[in-house]
Protein backbone atom coordinates (compact mmCIF):
# COMPACT_ATOMS: atom_id res chain seq x y z
CA UNK A 1 0.00 0.00 0.00
CA UNK A 2 0.98 3.29 -0.81
CA UNK A 3 1.26 5.65 2.30
CA UNK A 4 1.56 9.59 1.98
CA UNK A 5 3.40 9.51 5.82
CA UNK A 6 4.65 6.04 7.64
CA UNK A 7 6.72 6.22 10.35
CA UNK A 8 8.35 3.17 12.22
CA UNK A 9 10.04 2.87 15.50
CA UNK A 10 9.65 6.86 15.97
CA UNK A 11 12.01 8.53 18.74
CA UNK A 12 13.15 11.57 20.17
CA UNK A 13 14.99 12.27 23.12
CA UNK A 14 16.40 14.73 24.82
CA UNK A 15 18.93 13.82 27.02
CA UNK A 16 16.59 11.74 30.02
CA UNK A 17 13.62 13.28 28.23
CA UNK A 18 11.58 10.93 25.84
CA UNK A 19 9.63 13.17 24.25
CA UNK A 20 8.65 10.97 21.63
CA UNK A 21 8.26 6.93 22.35
CA UNK A 22 8.90 4.34 19.71
CA UNK A 23 5.65 5.80 17.57
CA UNK A 24 4.28 4.17 14.45
CA UNK A 25 1.89 5.89 12.15
CA UNK A 26 0.67 5.78 8.67
CA UNK A 27 -1.74 8.01 6.50
CA UNK A 28 -2.61 7.09 2.99
CA UNK A 29 -2.87 9.81 0.28
CA UNK A 30 -6.20 12.13 0.56
CA UNK A 31 -6.93 11.65 4.32
CA UNK A 32 -7.20 14.17 7.14
CA UNK A 33 -5.56 13.13 10.35
CA UNK A 34 -6.40 14.37 13.65
CA UNK A 35 -3.66 14.28 16.08
CA UNK A 36 -5.02 15.15 19.23
CA UNK A 37 -3.26 15.41 23.33
CA UNK A 38 -2.79 17.35 26.07
CA UNK A 39 -0.34 20.21 26.62
CA UNK A 40 3.04 18.56 26.48
CA UNK A 41 2.05 15.64 25.09
CA UNK A 42 4.22 15.52 21.79
CA UNK A 43 1.80 16.81 19.30
CA UNK A 44 4.15 19.26 17.90
CA UNK A 45 7.45 17.53 18.36
CA UNK A 46 5.99 14.40 16.48
CA UNK A 47 4.92 16.90 13.98
CA UNK A 48 8.10 18.82 13.45
CA UNK A 49 9.76 15.09 13.13
CA UNK A 50 7.37 13.48 10.96
CA UNK A 51 7.90 16.83 8.63
CA UNK A 52 11.57 16.93 8.26
CA UNK A 53 11.98 19.94 11.16
CA UNK A 54 13.48 17.68 13.82
CA UNK A 55 15.75 14.90 12.70
CA UNK A 56 14.97 11.71 14.65
CA UNK A 57 17.14 9.90 17.57
CA UNK A 58 15.79 6.58 16.01
CA UNK A 59 13.40 5.15 13.76
CA UNK A 60 12.50 5.93 10.10
CA UNK A 61 10.15 8.39 8.18
CA UNK A 62 8.80 8.21 5.12
CA UNK A 63 6.85 10.94 3.27
CA UNK A 64 5.37 10.24 0.07
CA UNK A 65 6.92 7.65 -0.95
CA UNK A 66 10.56 8.85 -0.06
CA UNK A 67 12.42 8.38 3.40
CA UNK A 68 13.00 11.67 5.08
CA UNK A 69 16.82 11.31 6.11
CA UNK A 70 17.94 10.43 2.36
CA UNK A 71 15.79 12.87 -0.18
CA UNK A 72 14.39 15.77 2.62
CA UNK A 73 15.27 18.35 -0.04
CA UNK A 74 13.04 16.89 -2.78
CA UNK A 75 10.57 15.91 0.32
CA UNK A 76 10.07 19.08 1.49
CA UNK A 77 9.63 20.95 -2.03
CA UNK A 78 5.98 18.71 -2.19
CA UNK A 79 4.83 19.33 1.33
CA UNK A 80 3.45 22.37 3.03
CA UNK A 81 4.41 23.11 6.66
CA UNK A 82 2.68 25.23 9.33
CA UNK A 83 4.76 25.02 12.69
CA UNK A 84 3.30 26.12 16.16
CA UNK A 85 5.35 29.51 15.96
CA UNK A 86 4.26 30.31 12.33
CA UNK A 87 7.97 31.00 10.91
CA UNK A 88 6.50 34.97 9.77
CA UNK A 89 9.09 37.76 8.80
CA UNK A 90 7.03 40.17 10.37
CA UNK A 91 9.10 42.99 9.13
CA UNK A 92 7.90 42.75 5.76
CA UNK A 93 4.03 43.12 4.49
CA UNK A 94 1.70 40.11 4.34
CA UNK A 95 2.25 40.22 0.21
CA UNK A 96 6.17 40.64 0.50
CA UNK A 97 5.56 37.33 2.43
CA UNK A 98 4.06 35.73 0.36
CA UNK A 99 6.13 37.17 -2.38
CA UNK A 100 9.24 35.43 -0.62
CA UNK A 101 7.90 31.90 0.14
CA UNK A 102 6.68 31.53 -3.32
CA UNK A 103 10.46 32.43 -4.64
CA UNK A 104 11.87 30.04 -2.19
CA UNK A 105 9.89 27.03 -3.98
CA UNK A 106 10.88 28.28 -7.13
CA UNK A 107 7.55 29.53 -8.81
CA UNK A 108 7.53 31.91 -11.50
CA UNK A 109 6.40 35.72 -11.26
CA UNK A 110 3.40 35.31 -12.59
CA UNK A 111 1.98 32.11 -11.28
CA UNK A 112 3.12 33.41 -7.67
CA UNK A 113 1.04 37.28 -8.54
CA UNK A 114 -1.75 35.45 -9.56
CA UNK A 115 -1.58 33.08 -6.50
CA UNK A 116 -0.99 35.55 -4.18
CA UNK A 117 -3.90 37.37 -4.78
CA UNK A 118 -6.14 34.39 -5.02
CA UNK A 119 -4.67 33.59 -1.42
CA UNK A 120 -4.92 37.13 0.18
CA UNK A 121 -8.36 37.39 -1.19
CA UNK A 122 -9.35 34.11 0.07
CA UNK A 123 -8.39 34.43 3.74
CA UNK A 124 -10.10 38.07 3.24
CA UNK A 125 -6.41 39.74 3.91
CA UNK A 126 -6.70 41.75 0.81
CA UNK A 127 -7.03 45.14 2.84
CA UNK A 128 -3.84 44.48 4.85
CA UNK A 129 -1.74 43.05 1.84
CA UNK A 130 0.11 46.26 2.23
CA UNK A 131 0.63 46.73 6.19
CA UNK A 132 3.38 44.97 8.01
CA UNK A 133 2.82 41.75 9.62
CA UNK A 134 3.97 42.75 12.81
CA UNK A 135 0.27 45.13 12.89
CA UNK A 136 -1.30 41.85 12.30
CA UNK A 137 -3.94 40.32 14.85
CA UNK A 138 -3.10 36.76 16.05
CA UNK A 139 -6.00 35.76 13.85
CA UNK A 140 -4.42 37.01 10.69
CA UNK A 141 -1.39 35.97 11.41
CA UNK A 142 -2.57 32.44 11.41
CA UNK A 143 -4.36 32.58 7.92
CA UNK A 144 -1.35 34.62 6.22
CA UNK A 145 0.81 31.74 7.58
CA UNK A 146 -1.09 29.23 6.14
CA UNK A 147 -1.79 31.08 2.68
CA UNK A 148 1.90 30.98 2.62
CA UNK A 149 1.68 27.26 3.16
CA UNK A 150 -0.62 26.54 -0.11
CA UNK A 151 1.05 29.28 -2.20
CA UNK A 152 3.16 26.01 -4.22
CA UNK A 153 0.56 23.97 -4.03
CA UNK A 154 1.77 21.05 -2.10
CA UNK A 155 0.54 17.44 -1.86
CA UNK A 156 0.62 16.85 2.12
CA UNK A 157 -0.10 19.73 4.65
CA UNK A 158 1.46 19.43 8.03
CA UNK A 159 -0.89 21.93 10.57
CA UNK A 160 0.06 22.68 13.65
CA UNK A 161 -2.98 24.26 15.74
CA UNK A 162 -4.67 26.10 12.49
CA UNK A 163 -7.93 26.81 14.01
CA UNK A 164 -6.79 28.47 17.58
CA UNK A 165 -7.43 32.07 17.30
CA UNK A 166 -9.16 31.83 13.93
CA UNK A 167 -13.03 33.27 13.88
CA UNK A 168 -15.68 31.44 13.23
CA UNK A 169 -16.20 32.67 9.38
CA UNK A 170 -12.61 31.63 9.01
CA UNK A 171 -12.93 28.17 10.44
CA UNK A 172 -15.54 27.48 8.26
CA UNK A 173 -13.51 28.60 4.79
CA UNK A 174 -10.53 26.64 6.28
CA UNK A 175 -12.52 23.33 7.16
CA UNK A 176 -13.80 23.75 3.56
CA UNK A 177 -10.81 24.23 1.67
CA UNK A 178 -8.62 20.78 3.53
CA UNK A 179 -12.22 18.84 3.08
CA UNK A 180 -11.50 20.50 -0.94
CA UNK A 181 -7.79 19.16 -0.76
CA UNK A 182 -8.70 15.72 0.84
CA UNK A 183 -11.24 15.35 -2.08
CA UNK A 184 -8.19 16.01 -4.83
CA UNK A 185 -6.75 13.47 -3.12
CA UNK A 186 -3.81 15.55 -0.80
CA UNK A 187 -3.45 14.64 2.12
CA UNK A 188 -3.85 16.89 5.77
CA UNK A 189 -1.69 15.86 8.95
CA UNK A 190 -2.90 18.50 11.87
CA UNK A 191 -2.83 19.15 15.40
CA UNK A 192 -5.87 20.65 17.38
CA UNK A 193 -7.32 20.88 21.06
CA UNK A 194 -10.77 21.94 18.95
CA UNK A 195 -11.76 17.98 19.62
CA UNK A 196 -15.60 19.02 17.60
CA UNK A 197 -13.37 20.19 14.30
CA UNK A 198 -11.91 17.31 14.99
CA UNK A 199 -13.98 14.97 14.64
CA UNK A 200 -16.07 16.70 12.41
CA UNK A 201 -13.58 17.33 10.00
CA UNK A 202 -10.96 14.31 10.35
CA UNK A 203 -11.15 11.00 8.37
CA UNK A 204 -8.69 9.69 10.98
CA UNK A 205 -7.82 10.28 14.52
CA UNK A 206 -4.88 9.61 16.70
CA UNK A 207 -4.76 10.76 20.52
CA UNK A 208 -0.76 11.49 21.63
CA UNK A 209 -0.05 10.80 25.71
CA UNK A 210 3.50 10.77 27.00
CA UNK A 211 4.94 11.13 23.79
CA UNK A 212 3.27 7.75 22.70
CA UNK A 213 0.25 7.20 20.40
CA UNK A 214 -2.50 5.59 22.73
CA UNK A 215 -5.49 5.43 20.11
CA UNK A 216 -5.77 5.58 17.05
CA UNK A 217 -9.01 5.25 14.96
CA UNK A 218 -10.87 6.15 11.67
CA UNK A 219 -13.57 8.76 13.24
CA UNK A 220 -16.31 6.93 10.89
CA UNK A 221 -15.58 4.24 12.85
CA UNK A 222 -14.84 5.51 16.51
CA UNK A 223 -18.66 5.21 18.14
CA UNK A 224 -18.07 1.45 17.09
CA UNK A 225 -15.07 0.77 18.76
CA UNK A 226 -16.17 2.93 21.80
CA UNK A 227 -18.81 0.75 22.59
CA UNK A 228 -16.31 -1.83 22.34
CA UNK A 229 -14.40 -0.51 25.27
CA UNK A 230 -17.23 0.52 26.73
CA UNK A 231 -18.10 -3.65 27.11
CA UNK A 232 -14.45 -4.42 27.70
CA UNK A 233 -14.43 -1.26 30.39
CA UNK A 234 -17.48 -0.36 31.32
CA UNK A 235 -16.75 3.19 30.46
CA UNK A 236 -19.60 5.61 29.17
CA UNK A 237 -17.16 7.01 25.65
CA UNK A 238 -20.30 8.89 23.86
CA UNK A 239 -17.98 10.89 22.18
CA UNK A 240 -14.12 11.89 21.26
CA UNK A 241 -14.16 14.36 23.93
CA UNK A 242 -15.57 11.37 26.21
CA UNK A 243 -12.69 8.79 24.71
CA UNK A 244 -9.96 11.82 25.09
CA UNK A 245 -10.58 12.70 28.85
CA UNK A 246 -10.75 9.07 29.62
CA UNK A 247 -7.55 8.00 27.70
CA UNK A 248 -5.45 10.91 29.49
CA UNK A 249 -6.91 11.64 32.72
CA UNK A 250 -3.93 10.18 34.39
CA UNK A 251 -1.96 13.30 34.05
CA UNK A 252 -4.45 15.84 34.67
CA UNK A 253 -3.75 18.22 32.40
CA UNK A 254 -5.66 19.01 29.18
Amino acid sequence: MEYAIRAVGLTKKYGRLLAIDNVDIDVIPGVILGLIGPNGAGKSTLTNLLSGLLAPSAGTVHILGEEMTVNATEIKKRIGIMAEDLALYESLTGQEHLYFSGAMFGLDKPTLRQRTADLLELFDLGSASDAQISTYSAGMKKKLALAAVLLHDPELLFLDEPFTGIDPRSVKMIKDLLKDAAGKGKTVFLTSHILPIVEELCEKVAICHKGKIVFSASTESLNDKVKVRELQQKANDSTLEDLFLRLTKATGDC
